[in-house]
């Protein structure tokens, strides 16, 4: 098939069969045979090329989660981003930018992970998805005067065609740098 193609396609064949000898009396009829086959083939999900995930920033700040790649295959879209791993106290933002960027829709208790040595609740969160693109904007707010590292936050990225779709994660440490509070 073409690259990317997928569907089903139709095969018509047709047979036409005489045999010959050089003596008249062993000429055979002409034999026709046809046949119809539908051969379905099943789209797969090509994924993004350079897919990489980066986040870091400064406490008291939205910090961005900078998803990077590309759909390989134009006929692709993006179905779901999740962050999982995310603390409890933490919250997901997304937006065309980080000004204009709304609370994600938290999906609830997906285990725990261990933050200033302590153990603590971790949730998974879901990015909204429309016209199959990612939005501009997801980052990640600690909470108030919180500075350390965010461990092992994994970013998925599900794509592909309406069906066979591709699943792309990636598990970052995400440091929060402190910056000192005026006095007053």
């Amino acid at each position: 098939p073409l690259t990317n193609a997928y569907g089903t396609i139709t095969i018509d064949a047709y047979l036409n069969n005489k045999e010959t000898e050089g003596w008249a009396v062993y000429n055979t009829n002409q034999l026709t045979a046809t046949g119809t086959a539908d051969i379905g083939i099943a789209p797969v999900g090509d994924g993004m090329a350079g897919f990489n995930v980066t986040a870091s920033g400064t406490e008291d700040t939205l910090i961005e989660v900078n998803i990077a790649g590309t759909l390989t295959d134009s006929s692709e879209e993006i179905y779901l981003i999740t962050l999982d791993n995310v603390p409890d106290g933490f919250l997901v933002k997304y937006g065309a930018d980080s000004g204009s960027a709304v609370l994600a829709q938290n999906a609830g208790l997906n285990g725990t992970t261990t933050i200033d040595g302590n153990t603590v609740n971790s949730n998974l969160w879901n990015i909204p998805i429309s016209g199959g693109a990612m939005p501009g904007f997801i980052g990640i707010e600690p909470p108030a005067n919180w500075s350390g590292t965010i461990p092992s936050v994994t970013v998925t990225v599900n794509s592909g065609e309406t069906s066979g779709t591709n699943s792309q994660s990636k598990t970052l440490d995400i440091d929060v740098n402190p910056v000192a509070d005026s006095v007053t």
